[in-house]
């Protein structure tokens, strides 16, 4: 057992970030080791990713296990595994979480079965070309394309289940990055057995779109002949051999492989890259069938028989043209199905819909084709149904029913992905934040650290002004009642506070039991606190002396209206107040009396 799996073991059982508990080690490579996990609040299960010790302290691996995170989370297509987060642990650790797939990699299919029959590995083959081909636009090159890094996922739909294959791990992929940061030439990266001989050579500097291709050609080959064409035991042999031998045909070894995907493999493993398919479109394209011939006619054939070489022109240019538009169609068709997929992961449902059935109405195509069209669709529907619920669960969270919010995001697939707008999100965030300064702020209290509250309980009023939950936080007894028992406490029917003209302040704190009840004493407490808040101080007095009346809200109300009395600068009032504090309510009162320049006496 290798250092890097015995390290990985030993991070099974903890909880990452206080969010994703690390279940089962699912595998450990040479960068780092994937874990199955669960989100300890939403039930919800995922892969955790995790960046080995030894990789950390790589500056060059570190960057790579970033730039892979954020690579996949900016591609968003079907067949590659979709990224959730990027984020690192308290002690440093970075770590990606992505969806948690179900299946097997295609290495372990073709251990397992030796070769795949030829349209199965032709969906496969066209599924990662079609992931490829959406990286390429985007400036990646994947570099490392091999049967370990594609998954062969299962998920079950309408009751049948489907197979789905996605392209992972983009850990040393290329992307666009300033010359000083550019990978070295002659730094060779990737897979021997898989890697396109400009990578051999380590011309990384010429390594583009047309690299993966011959990989993906290296694949197919291997899928339908279950051999490699390059394969030595010497790294050396290998490269002198992708570099400079040309592999055994593939129709010698499977003699049922049609004649164009025969050309297909060995146009996408021509030595210059030059000669290779211009794009993934391109070879996509390559793999469909041709069109079907035209049926045979005796009487054409006796009528084109007696014009003679004279009219052979009229022989050939219409099958030639017939041809033409075939390839025209099938072209057609292929960018029909792109810009569908595209319209689909934007969620434009009916533009995809009206692509989809676009491509059922080209003539002369292939059954594939046809089902690709009708397997869009019903990911329309799905996606409809999903974004439905979606809606339905951020207008929960803006109501803050989280418990609704909740019930209804167990009920979605694990693999959903929420697509909101910048206000959900910021709302979403801010709840986090008011949140997180909430908890933060009675940590401080339960520890005796009353001068910390104040900080966290001003960061919510920030950015929710009047929030009850923080004025509250502001208010509430910080330490432990210690010393006397509070003096004579005035409570329900003492006379309402008056001024120095004898006219009432604010409202009446007479308190009638007849007449007002515990929610409306609550009511009284939320609104002096606002009111101080504002600087309406003396209806925070008598706001705040209504709800003295009730025992259990006495300490709170007497403590605002203390400190509202500083900020009136009436001795009155204050003597009136202090005898119903406790040693600690006085020195809050104290602390917060002085931090106003009001001078007092106890």
């Amino acid at each position: 057992m290798s250092q890097e799996q015995k390290e990985a073991e030993k991070l099974v059982g903890q909880v990452l970030n206080g969010t994703y508990r690390l279940e089962q080690l699912l595998v450990t490579g040479g960068m780092g080791a994937v874990f199955r996990a669960r989100h300890v609040r939403t039930g919800g299960v995922c892969a955790i990713k995790v960046l080995h010790s030894r990789a950390a302290m790589q500056g060059d691996l570190s960057e790579r296990f970033q730039d892979e995170a954020r690579i996949i989370a900016g591609l968003r297509h079907p067949n590659i595994v979709q990224v959730n987060d990027l984020d690192r642990d308290k002690s440093g650790m970075a770590f990606i979480v992505m969806e948690l797939l179900d299946g097997e990699d295609l290495q372990d299919r073709i251990e397992r079965t030796g070769s795949i029959p030829l349209d199965e590995a032709l969906l496969i083959t066209r599924q990662i070309s079609s992931a490829l081909h959406a990286a390429h636009q985007r400036g990646v090159t994947h570099r490392d394309l091999k049967p370990r890094n594609i998954f062969l996922s299962r998920h079950e739909e309408n009751g049948v289940v489907q197979q789905t294959a996605k392209v992972i791990d983009f850990g040393v992929s290329k992307v666009p990055r300033p010359a000083d940061k550019a990978t070295r030439d002659l730094l060779v990266l990737g897979t021997p057995r898989y890697m396109a001989p400009e990578g051999a050579m380590g011309q990384n500097s010429q390594i583009d779109g047309r690299s993966d291709q011959w990989s993906v050609g290296v694949i197919l080959y291997r899928m339908l002949s279950g051999k490699l064409p390059f394969d030595h035991e010497n790294v050396i042999d290998l490269f002198k051999q992708v570099i400079n031998e040309q592999p055994t045909p593939i129709e010698q070894l499977v003699p049922t492989v049609p004649p164009y995907v025969a050309d297909a493999i060995k146009r996408s493993l021509s030595k210059q890259k030059e000669e290779r398919f211009p794009s993934m479109l391109e070879f996509l394209q390559a793999l469909e069938p041709p069109p079907a011939a035209p049926p045979f006619s005796w009487k054409r054939s006796l009528i084109f028989g007696l014009a003679g070489a004279g009219l052979a022109g009229l022989i050939v240019m219409p099958l030639l043209v017939r041809e033409l538009q075939g390839k025209k169609r099938s072209g057609q068709v292929g960018q029909l199905l792109v810009q569908a997929d595209e319209a689909l992961l934007d969620e434009r449902w009916d533009d995809a819909v009206r692509l989809a059935n676009q491509v059922t109405t080209v003539p002369g195509q292939p059954a594939y084709v046809s089902s690709a069209a009708e397997n869009i669709k019903r990911r329309v529907e799905r996606g409809r149904k999903i974004s439905g619920e979606v809606q339905q669960i951020m207008q929960s969270l803006a109501g803050k029913d989280y418990d609704g919010a909740l019930t209804r995001n167990r009920d979605l697939p694990p693999r959903t992905s929420f697509r909101i707008t910048a206000q959900q999100h910021y709302d979403l965030l801010q709840q986090l934040v008011v949140a997180y300064h909430l908890q933060q702020a009675e940590a401080e209290r339960s520890l005796g650290r009353c001068d910390k509250i104040e900080p966290h309980v001003a960061k919510i009023l920030e950015i929710a002004p009047d929030h009850v939950d923080a004025l509250t936080a502001r208010w509430r007894p910080c330490a432990l009642i210690t010393g006397q028992p509070p003096g004579i406490r005035k409570l329900a029917g003492y006379p309402a506070l008056r001024d120095f003209d004898g006219k009432a302040i604010g409202l009446v704190g007479e308190y009638d039991k007849q007449r007002n009840n515990f929610a409306e004493i609550d009511r009284y407490l939320r609104d002096a606190q606002i009111a101080h808040q504002h600087g309406e101080y003396s209806k925070a007095v008598a706001l705040a002396h209504t709800a003295t009346s009730v025992p259990i809200r006495s300490l709170l109300a007497w403590r605002i209206a203390g400190v509202s009395a500083c900020h009136l600068q009436s001795r009155d009032i204050l003597e009136y107040v202090i005898p119903h504090l406790d040693q600690a309510s006085k020195e809050f009162v104290r602390s917060r009396c002085t931090a106003t320049g009001y001078k007092v006496w106890f």
